[in-house]
């Protein structure tokens, strides 16, 4: 028996969450069927002579068509567990053919688990404790509004914190309200409490980094989407810079 994890999260595009990354694992059992083939393939071709050697090349064969199955089959999480049967055989199907090129008859192939990120879970429950939501747009103002009112019940904080606080004690449904409309809409001007400090106005041309905070992922998230051409972005030297209008385009799928 073989087994194959994934070393890295699989980062792939959600209907509902906008992005998600999953951690996958399980195993399987291949023969050498073509010693010929097997042997100019793996040791002539790739370079590979130790058994720990060809055991990661095929582990990262496996990796990458889960990545690419998981993005042909999955369009929402939350649909995972009725494609599992589908995912399962879709793999098979796909790995027969990569390991008989190889002069490799695959035997079985197993998925033992599919489970989203810490990060990709904690979305999931606060998309559970809102409620079905139909768009990004409305995950992240129910993300605005929770952390409005996470602050609202810690008056002992500092700063903006602070303010929010003081704030919240006055009318917490219009301060919420207009921190809501202020970070998505992107207004210059921003807004007054009583300590001073409000949401940051959303830039017309953001970093990597600054996207990354504004869809709530990862730098690395917005880089895997940036390089598969489906966030239209400018590099100038070794630094990305997108557009707010490219990142809505983007959401809106």
């Amino acid at each position: 028996d073989m087994k194959w994890g994934t070393p890295q999260p699989i980062s792939l595009r959600d209907t509902d969450l906008g992005i998600v990354r999953l951690r996958g694992f399980g195993q399987y059992t291949m023969q050498v069927a073509e010693p010929k083939r097997f042997v100019d393939q793996i040791v002539g071709t790739q370079g590979l002579y130790t058994t720990a050697q060809i055991e990661d090349y095929l582990r990262g064969v496996v990796v990458s068509r889960m990545t690419d199955v998981l993005g042909e089959n999955m369009t929402s999480i939350f649909d995972l567990p009725s494609l599992f049967d589908e995912i399962s055989a879709a793999m098979r199907a796909k790995l027969q053919d990569d390991f008989l090129a190889m002069g490799i008859a695959l035997k079985q192939f197993m998925i033992v688990s599919l489970n989203p990120t810490e990060e990709t879970a904690k979305a999931i429950d606060e998309r559970a404790a809102m409620g079905a939501i139909g768009n990004m747009d409305a995950y992240l103002k129910f993300k605005a509004a929770r952390a409005m009112g996470d602050a609202a019940n810690n008056p002992s904080g500092s700063g903006a914190a602070e303010g929010v606080g003081l704030g919240a004690g006055m009318g917490m449904g219009v301060g919420m309200a207009g921190m809501i409309a202020q970070a998505m809409s992107g207004a210059a001007q921003p807004q007054q409490t009583q300590q001073g400090g409000g949401a940051a106005a959303i830039p017309d041309v953001m970093t990597v980094e600054e996207a990354a905070a504004y869809l709530k992922v990862s730098a690395e998230d917005i880089i895997a989407v940036i390089e598969s051409g489906e966030l239209p972005a400018r590099k100038i030297g070794t630094q990305y810079r997108i557009s707010k209008d490219a990142v809505s385009k983007f959401l809106g799928g």
